[in-house]
């Protein structure tokens, strides 16, 4: 279980690719906070900068 802040995702076009979304809860006590209002999109790309790819292990 993750020691993070998960995202609540509303409306992420990112939330099913990234860790703080995807991760299992804590089901004790879990921490959310709204990372998707931080949301930049353009023609080509969406991004986040609180995007974790759910195949990173470690944020560098």
């Amino acid at each position: 279980m993750p020691d993070i802040s998960k995202c609540i995702g509303t409306d992420c076009p990112l939330k099913e690719k990234c860790h703080r979304y995807t991760s299992e809860p804590n089901e004790m006590w879990q921490s959310y906070s709204d990372f998707w209002k931080n949301i930049q999109k353009s023609d080509t790309h969406t991004t986040c900068e609180h995007f974790w790819p759910n195949n990173q292990t470690e944020i560098k």
